[in-house]
């Protein structure tokens, strides 16, 4: 396939191609930006399969708002070529930084998965799966940000399926049981995926190789995989924890979502922190004499007993070499067994205390939900709901908490979308980097900020009857009608606007009237265009139509 443009972006180089098609570098021919457009193959351009997975691949990405994830800017059709722009990303794929470096230290992988969760996370709130998650589909920049690409064989949640029952489809390496099963996927099999590319990235190698895909995807459904630290010893027994959880391969053993995987992955962080710091201040206050021999892979020891009681053996070292009255009356036993007391009656009060801390949390979010919108919105939903949902799944507890707080989540994604469409208004952002919804939802909002509050109101009463039905748009049809009940106009405002449209109107009938068709014409168009679709001016503007048909008649005549 060759040309030198498609829609508004002169071709370039290719970066890359796949199996559905190929991703040119494309530079628009009025602004300059440099874009990456993606191409379906000419041989696929009259499979109907084909072409409607190519456009659920931009629906997806309509979707789809994250600095974690590629963006999405225009499609189109041109001579049966269709075509959509993304950013462009310059850098590698993870499959190129593998490549050259073989594998990753495990403190990198951490914080590129972390990255990855929220990626998968801002996917999966937006109602879509990814279901190709492997290195090819990760760009990496230059500054180490990730960048999760291709959604070519995204599922998007409540639609119909492109692929027979039973079918197949993603990368073996990287694909989960149920998938490999051709079972219905979930974003619990997005999150298999990523363990498999953690494995990756700890040990240059996938869990499960073979020689053939059907073998590589047996070893999925039945395999045993050898854990990650077999080949590095030093990755942290948290973190390899997790990578084996992840591989689980019944999707309920493994975790509920990419957001608790992420509060994983930064209590590994923390808890290497807490470890190295203690074992440096240890160092320190022995000058030498202690030699601390625990490693990270081999520290099983979490809990907040065991902690203390790896204190007092270390403690007990160095009163050794201090001869002095706090090692006379520390150094007794019956010392040391009154403070093993004191620990397990304190670890005791611990634990009972947190089912009160979970109802704290949530007295804590309905005290920040009681103020008026701001960012501490977000703060409630991160810090304190979700965490309540998390110990659903974590204590059996069938969705207590969620039936609690989802009333306040939902006020909170409603906050979320209006804030992203006000913030894009204030960046000026063209409407081809959104989906059309947002965009309309956008242009009213940028009315109200301008005191246009009747367009607003125009623009929203139109959309509702567009978004009235299903679970896609539950988020926008809340914010429309949040928005309608601000701007509601009043008894005075109505009864102006008939009046104004009203002598318009009788304008444009003495102006027919006397032989100036034209000036008439153009009268009722303006009023058509401002106020046909107003319902508080419906008959007035049933009288417009009637004289612009007559007009119309007799301009033919």
């Amino acid at each position: 396939m060759s040309f030198t443009q498609i829609g508004p972006y002169r071709i370039a180089d290719v970066i890359g191609t796949g199996g559905m098609g190929t991703v040119y570098l494309g530079q628009h021919v009025e602004t300059g930006e440099e874009v990456a457009v993606k191409v379906l193959s000419s041989s696929y351009s009259r499979e109907e399969a084909l072409i409607a997975r190519f456009e659920r691949e931009i629906e997806a990405l309509k979707k789809l708002n994250s600095p974690y994830i590629v963006e999405f800017y225009a499609s189109g059709v041109e001579k049966e070529i269709y075509w959509y722009s993304m950013e462009y990303v310059n850098g590698e794929t993870l499959s190129d930084c593998l490549e050259r470096e073989t594998r990753i230290p495990w403190q990198k992988v951490i914080e590129l998965s972390l990255q990855i969760c929220k990626a998968l996370k801002a996917a999966h709130d937006a109602g879509v799966i990814h279901r190709d998650l492997k290195p090819s589909n990760l760009m990496l920049t230059k500054d180490g940000q990730f960048k999760l690409t291709d959604f070519g064989v995204a599922q998007v949640f409540a639609t119909g399926k492109l692929t027979k029952t039973g079918g197949v489809i993603g990368t073996v390496e990287y694909m989960s049981p149920e998938q490999a099963q051709g079972k219905r996927v979930t974003k619990i099999s997005d999150l298999y995926a990523l363990g498999a590319v953690m494995y990756v990235m700890l040990t240059g190698r996938p869990p499960f190789t073979g020689g053939t895909s059907v073998e590589i995807m047996q070893k999925h459904q039945y395999g045993r995989f050898d854990e990650p630290n077999k080949y590095v010893s030093e990755i942290p027994y948290w973190l390899n924890e997790i990578v084996v959880k992840l591989l689980s391969k019944k999707p309920e053993d493994r975790f509920p979502d990419a957001y608790v995987l992420s509060l994983r992955l930064k209590e590994v962080q923390k808890k290497i922190a807490l470890s190295l710091q203690d074992r440096t201040r240890t160092s320190e206050k022995t000058n030498g004499s202690f030699h601390d021999t625990i490693e990270l892979n081999q520290d099983r020891s979490v809990d907040f007993s065991g902690t203390m009681m790896r204190d007092l053996v270390k403690n007990e070292v160095m009163r050794e070499n201090e001869p002095s009255r706090v090692r006379r009356i520390f150094g007794s036993t019956i010392m040391l067994v009154a403070m093993l007391i004191i620990v397990i009656v304190g670890g005791f009060y611990w634990f009972r205390e947190k089912p009160l801390l979970a109802k704290q949390k949530f007295e804590a979010g309905i005290a920040i939900m009681q103020r008026a919108e701001s960012e501490d919105w977000l703060k409630a939903r991160d810090d304190y709901f979700l965490p309540l949902i998390e110990s659903d799944s974590q204590q059996g507890q069938n969705e207590k908490w969620q039936i609690k707080v989802q009333p306040y989540l939902n006020r909170i994604a409603v906050y979320s979308l209006k804030r992203d469409l006000l913030s894009s208004a204030k960046r000026n952002r063209e409407s081809i980097h959104t989906n059309e919804i947002h965009r309309l939802l956008q242009q009213a909002l940028r009315a109200l900020q301008i005191g246009n509050t009747f367009l607003a109101h125009r623009t929203l009463t139109a959309l509702s009857p567009l978004i009235a039905d299903g679970d896609r748009f539950r988020i926008e049809r809340e914010l429309v009608r949040q928005i309608l009940e601000e701007v509601k106009p009043n008894d005075l405002l109505i009864e102006n606007r008939r009046k104004f449209v009203s002598e318009s109107l009788q304008k444009a009938k003495r102006l027919y009237g006397s032989g100036e068709k034209d000036r008439a014409r153009k009268i009722c168009e303006s009023l058509l265009d401002l106020y046909g679709t107003d319902s508080s001016v419906h008959n007035v503007i049933g009288k417009v139509k009637q004289l612009l048909a007559e007009i119309e008649k007799r301009k033919i005549e």
